[in-house]
C-alpha cells in the first residue's frame, strides 16, 4: 500500500531519501482517507511487521477500541434502540428496524441502486411518559486547555436519542462508524491527544511543494493554488523546535479555492493528499477561461509577486469570473466592492 497518495509528494520524498520510521507508518494509516476497516487491518499488518512493543501495545488498543464501536452499535439485545436508515444528504428516510443487520441489508440495497452514501443512526427509544437527559462526554486536549479534565460530563435536553452510527458507501461497503457508548474506562485508554502515542503524532517532514503551483485534493478532484511557501514553513518548524504544541493536523498547507461568488475561499490540506496539476487540455476545458484567468492571477500573487498591480489583477479577475457565473449574492456583491485582496481571501 502506498502510504502517500500523491505522486508529486511521493516522489519529492524519494528524490530527498525520506523513509518513514514505523511510528510514522502508523500515523499515516490512521489518518489515510480509506474505509476504516481496510485502515484497522492495514494497522494490524503493520503491527506483525514491527518489533517496537510500545508501538504494538498502542495499535492493539486502537484496533480493539474501534471494533468494540462497532459491536456497541450492532448491540440492541432489549429492543432500547432504534436503527433509523437515512441517505446521506438526509431528505429521505428508508426505514427504522430493531436489528442492525436488517438496517445494514437495506442501506446497502439502496446505497448501491442510487449511488449515495447511506447512514444508518442508531437512537435511543423512550418508552415511558418521562423525557430522559441525555449524559454525554466531552474530550479535551489537556495540552491545550491544562485546566480541563480529560473527559467531562455534560447533561442535555433529549432531542434526537443518538448515540451512534454507521456510514454505508455507494458500494455497500461499511465505511466508517462511531459511538458513545463506550465506557469512560474505554475512552480514557484511547486518549488521542496524548502526545505519547501514534494516533496524532506531527510528523516533522521538509517543504516539497512551491508556493503559487495549481494543486488537487485527491479525494474530491478539486483544484486550488497552493498559498503556503517553503519560507512559511520553514519559520514554522522553527517554532516547533522551540516547543510550539503540534498535531498531525499542523503539517497542512494552506490552499485557496475560488468560489462561483468571486471569493477565494481557504482550507489546510495534509500535503499527502495534495496533487500537482498538470494543465492537459482536458483540464483546461473543464473550467472557463475566467476561471483560469483568476487561477493565474493568485498563483502569481503566492509566487512572490505582491505588488499592488498583481493585488488589483487578482480582484479584477475575481470579479469578471464572478459575473460570468452570474452570482448576485451578498458575497457576491463584497467581491463586486473590493478594493484589496484582503477582502476576498476567505
Amino acid at each position: 500500500m502506498e502510504l502517500i497518495d500523491s505522486k508529486y509528494t511521493r516522489e519529492k520524498y524519494k528524490e530527498l531519501g525520506i523513509e518513514f520510521t514505523d511510528w510514522q507508518k502508523a500515523t499515516i494509516i490512521w489518518h489515510k482517507p480509506m474505509p476504516h476497516q481496510e485502515r484497522l487491518d492495514a494497522l494490524k499488518e503493520l503491527a506483525k511487521e514491527i518489533t517496537d512493543v510500545e508501538l504494538k501495545k498502542q495499535i492493539s488498543e486502537r484496533v480493539s477500541y474501534e471494533e468494540k464501536q462497532l459491536e456497541y452499535i450492532m448491540q440492541n439485545c432489549d429492543n432500547n434502540y432504534v436503527y433509523i436508515v437515512k441517505d446521506e444528504k438526509e431528505e429521505c428516510d428508508y426505514g427504522a428496524f430493531f436489528m442492525f443487520e436488517t438496517a445494514l441489508k437495506q442501506a446497502r440495497k439502496y446505497a448501491e441502486e442510487n449511488m449515495e452514501e447511506m447512514h444508518i443512526y442508531k437512537i435511543q427509544i423512550v418508552k415511558g411518559t418521562d423525557i430522559p437527559i441525555i449524559r454525554n462526554r466531552d474530550r479535551w486536549n489537556t495540552n491545550l486547555f491544562p485546566e480541563k479534565a480529560k473527559i467531562e460530563e455534560r447533561v442535555s435536553d433529549y432531542i434526537d436519542g443518538e448515540v451512534g452510527s454507521v456510514s454505508i458507501s455507494r458500494a455497500g461497503d461499511i465505511r466508517c462508524w462511531w459511538s458513545n457508548e463506550t465506557t469512560d474506562e474505554e475512552e480514557l485508554v484511547m486518549d488521542s491527544f496524548d502526545i505519547n502515542r501514534f494516533e496524532s503524532r506531527f510528523l516533522k517532514l521538509p517543504y516539497v511543494h512551491k508556493a503559487g503551483m495549481f494543486v488537487k485534493y485527491i479525494p474530491t478532484g478539486e483544484l486550488s493554488v497552493l498559498a503556503t511557501g517553503k519560507e512559511d514553513w520553514d519559520k514554522f518548524l522553527e517554532r516547533v523546535d522551540n516547543g510550539l504544541y503540534v498535531d498531525y493536523f499542523d503539517k497542512s498547507h494552506k490552499v485557496y479555492t475560488l468560489c462561483d461568488e468571486g471569493y477565494w475561499s481557504h482550507d489546510h490540506i495534509c500535503p499527502f493528499l495534495l496533487e500537482e496539476v498538470e494543465l492537459t487540455p482536458e483540464v483546461i476545458e473543464s473550467h472557463t477561461e475566467e476561471y483560469w484567468n483568476a487561477m493565474k492571477a493568485l498563483s502569481d500573487y503566492w509566487a512572490g509577486n505582491t505588488s499592488l498591480e498583481q493585488e488589483k489583477l487578482v480582484i479584477d479577475t475575481a470579479k469578471s469570473y464572478a459575473n460570468s457565473e452570474r452570482k448576485l449574492s451578498e458575497l457576491g456583491k463584497k467581491v463586486c466592492t473590493a478594493t484589496r485582496i484582503r477582502h476576498i481571501l476567505w
